[in-house]
């Protein structure tokens, strides 16, 4: 089942932009926000929408999707959904 608009998500991340280590969850604690209100990148919420609890993925999300005007390049994410 989708992970459905306004449902509260924990994650553990971490985001690579060319190789590098960018941003990703603080100190192990899982990032939470609200699915579909617009907290995190679109290209994320594309990418987990059909995640289920305990599944892990590396995604890549392309700059587009990533940060738009100001991406200059995709970022890859390993994403953990809790």
């Amino acid at each position: 089942m989708p992970i459905e608009i306004n449902q509260t998500v924990k994650i553990m991340f971490e985001v690579r932009v060319d190789g590098v280590l960018v941003d990703g969850s603080r100190s192990n604690k899982p990032f939470e926000f609200s699915f579909g209100t617009g907290q995190v990148i679109a290209g994320l919420e594309k990418r987990i929408i059909n995640m289920k609890a305990g599944e892990a993925a590396d995604i890549l999300v392309p700059a587009k999707e990533a940060y738009g005007e100001i991406g200059r390049a995709s970022c890859r994410e390993r994403v953990y959904v809790l």
